[in-house]
């Protein structure tokens, strides 16, 4: 029985290059390959695989399936930890695994984190489903949903494109995945991954080797390129930052004023900072609510698609 109820990061990851991968499984959901990190165990070492979930901040749940390999070779019951979920991986998988892992384990999560160019290449059938204008150029394998607005664009393949996807004067690709509901003015992005409704306008340099969460935000930068990884509490953080700017100039506004003046001439600086006090918690309040809000995501057959998934897992064991 185990008894320590929080593991060391040092111990997960040693787990992990043990019993870990991390692979790729096809979302029926999403109709395409998505991301997956899984740790499996037997069934008896299911406690400890909860007590790593929970180290690790995670909420999956760990699932229990028979293990048989092709040569009739019965490993008995097994126990599986599987995260999928863009948020769990991009906030907790990446950052706790990056540069940290060695050996065979650490060449895999490397080449994890760049299959992304191989399924462009590999996967992507060609298909225009969207007008484009006569300044428009396409090169290579290039997969462009519907409803785009696309004008005076050059796009090289391997380059995916979602729907109702917005691009004008921007160079996009090669090796490029953009979301649904994007909206790109004036940059150019390559070897990156876009997620849903991103924002990005005015860039004089590029956007290079990035992978770029739902709901964020870019204009105007400098420098000679970008390397973001930024995600949907990004516009979170900013507010926060903001808030604590005004409240901190308010602050330094009252001690100022008590410094020069006596008594009572602060009073009514003090006042009018009460107010404006109770405005910028109103007002910030309903700002967080409004991105909390576009930022949930739908979570729906979870179940069936996690069943898929050791399906998946099951497979790709069978023929090692």
């Amino acid at each position: 029985m185990i008894q320590d109820k929080k593991l060391s990061y040092e111990y997960i990851r040693g787990l992990t290059e043990g019993e870990g991968t991390f692979t790729f499984s096809t979302s029926h959901k999403l109709r395409r390959k998505v991301p997956a990190f899984a740790l499996r165990m037997h069934v008896r070492d299911k406690g400890l695989l909860e007590i790593v979930r929970d180290s690790m901040g995670l909420k999956n749940k760990i699932y229990e399936y028979d293990y048989k390999r092709n040569d009739g070779y019965k490993r008995g019951p097994q126990a599986i930890l599987i995260v999928r979920e863009f948020g769990q991986l991009k906030n907790i998988i990446v950052p706790f695994f990056y540069k940290r892992l060695k050996g065979n384990k650490g060449k895999q999560f490397n080449d994890w984190l760049e299959t992304n160019q191989y399924l462009l290449k590999n996967k992507l059938i060609d298909k225009v489903s969207s007008q484009l204008d006569s300044l428009t150029k396409i090169s290579g394998k290039v997969a462009i949903g519907k409803n785009c607005s696309i004008k005076n664009c050059v796009i090289n393949g391997p380059t995916a494109i979602g729907n109702d996807v917005k691009l004008e004067n921007c160079q996009i690709g090669p090796n490029t995945s953009i979301y649904h509901h994007c909206q790109l003015f004036d940059c150019k992005i390559e070897n990156s991954v876009l997620m849903d409704n991103i924002t990005i306008k005015n860039l004089k340099k590029p956007i290079k080797t990035s992978f770029l969460g739902p709901h964020c935000e870019i204009v105007g930068t400098d420098g000679k390129s970008l390397k973001l990884f930024i995600g949907e509490m990004a516009k979170i953080a900013s507010l926060s930052f903001r808030l604590f700017g005004n409240v901190f100039a308010g602050e330094i506004l009252l001690v100022s004023m008590s410094a020069i003046f006596a008594y009572a001439v602060p009073l009514p600086f003090l006042f009018l900072e009460l107010l404006v006090g109770l405005v910028q918690a109103v007002v910030f309040s309903m700002l967080t609510l409004v991105y909390f809000t576009i930022s949930a995501m739908e979570h729906g057959h979870e179940e069936r698609e996690e069943a898929e998934h050791i399906q998946h897992i099951q497979t790709e064991a069978k023929r090692v």
